[in-house]
């Protein structure tokens, strides 16, 4: 169960059954404080607590995103997380459950845990959460002002600019400041 990341992190696993960071060189240990931990490319998905059931969207949405030495890139509060490039991360957040697929921003399956809904990856086996989308600027840390959205995405980083195009959109593109 251990995960490492290009960036000089190492994932381990506790006695108490859960779960720390620590970084290749040992200098920085965040304890063995989280429940799950996923590797995102140079960042790891982390939460504290598990959600109980499909229900329990408290806990889903439970999960922050950290680097190799435990700082946080994306605060709690979010379901899933997708590393655009070296400067954007999507962020998910989970409402309630729903039973159209249409709706979905966040969906769990059982083989592939959470991940975004978009029209490249749906499962049958899924449980699928409305909800929404934001786009966190990794130098800023904090979310690309006018863009988000409710609804599925399809959404690509190029350098300091975002293309993407939701449900309810026709294609847009923007600048980390989120202008047109």
């Amino acid at each position: 169960d251990n995960f490492t990341t290009n960036d000089g992190g190492l994932t381990y696993k506790g006695d108490n059954d859960l779960y720390g960071i620590i970084s290749y060189e040992g200098l920085h240990d965040s304890g063995a404080i989280y429940s799950s931990i996923t590797s995102k490319g140079k960042y790891f998905q982390v939460r504290k607590a598990e959600p109980t059931s499909r229900d329990d969207i408290a806990a889903l949405n439970s999960s922050c995103l950290v680097d190799g030495k435990g700082n946080i890139i994306v605060p709690e509060g979010y379901a899933a997380f997708d590393v655009l490039n070296e400067r954007y991360v999507l962020a998910a957040k989970a409402s309630k459950v729903t039973y159209s697929e249409d709706k979905t921003v966040v969906n769990y399956n059982d083989e592939n845990g959470l991940s975004f809904t978009t029209s490249s990856y749906m499962s049958d086996s899924a449980s699928w959460y409305e909800g929404e989308w934001c786009v966190f600027d990794i130098k800023t840390g904090a979310p690309v002002p006018n863009v988000s959205g409710a609804y599925k995405v399809d959404i690509y980083a190029r350098g300091d600019f975002l293309l993407y195009k939701n449900a309810s959109e026709e294609n847009a593109r923007v600048n980390s400041k989120g202008e047109s």
